[in-house]
């Protein structure tokens, strides 16, 4: 409320926040010297460049300008084509790469996943358990039809930190899904953040897939300062720093 945002002198550092979405302007200032190319599962789509905004939006709010752990890395997984879609086994894979670089790097790494499926897809479930099982923590959007989230996936995955939207007077969001599959909620209303129209761009944009970042950025935190956790005392952990009795 009073435009300061305090934080720690680690800001995340040494930890991996993978972006499964649209991809990322990784010209933008934003994220110059400061994001690499994990792949490009999508099909058609010819490099990790956002052709629609969303991604890169997301990035903004883990780190940097806008973000909440100024100092973690960004590693862009281009999952969704230019439209914004993809099919399940191109999702599929970009959480498998995160798989096999986790295997291979035993670093801290988070998932920021904000696609929603309109259907309980036991396989994305299982597919959400097998990362959070390895150690990587997995934060996904709860959806904006204004409906309950266990409706959909990733959303209904009990692994995952599932997170709706609140505004600033710490309401719920008007579209922002919700029901006991929601684990926390998140600013997610008239957030600021990088965009793709030049390398300089900004954008302000809602929703829930808003919100999931700025958890993703809490958790990067809070392995940079306490020490990392396993995905299921992480979420537990994040959850017993919110705020109570608000929504």
């Amino acid at each position: 409320y009073d435009g300061v945002y305090s934080y720690p002198t680690n800001a995340g550092r040494g930890v991996n926040a993978y972006i499964l979405d649209t991809g990322v302007r990784m010209t933008h200032h934003e994220f110059v010297g400061r994001i690499k190319l994990g792949g490009v599962f999508c099909d058609g789509c010819k490099s990790g460049d956002d052709e629609f905004g969303h991604g890169t939006h997301v990035a903004g709010t883990v780190r940097t300008t806008y973000g909440v752990a100024k100092l973690a890395n960004i590693i862009n997984v281009r999952i969704l084509d230019a439209a914004g879609s993809a099919d399940f086994s191109v999702i599929a894979k970009g959480i498998n790469y995160v798989i096999n670089a986790h295997k291979n790097d035993t670093n801290k790494n988070i998932i920021n996943l904000t696609i929603i499926i309109l259907a309980c897809l036991f396989i994305l479930v299982t597919l959400v358990k097998e990362c959070t099982d390895n150690g990587i923590h997995v934060v996904v959007s709860a959806g904006n039809d204004d409906h309950n989230s266990c409706l959909q996936t990733p959303a209904a995955a009990p692994s995952a930190i599932t997170v709706g939207a609140s505004d600033k007077l710490d309401y719920m969001a008007e579209f922002s899904n919700y029901g006991p599959c929601v684990d926390i909620y998140a600013p997610g209303v008239s957030i600021l953040s990088a965009y793709t129209k030049n390398d300089n761009d900004s954008e302000i944009l809602d929703g829930t897939s808003m919100s999931a970042p700025h958890v993703v950025g809490t958790v990067a935190l809070y392995i940079s300062t306490y020490g990392n956790l396993p995905s299921s005392n992480m979420s537990e952990a994040i959850i017993s720093l919110a705020t109570k009795n608000i929504i």
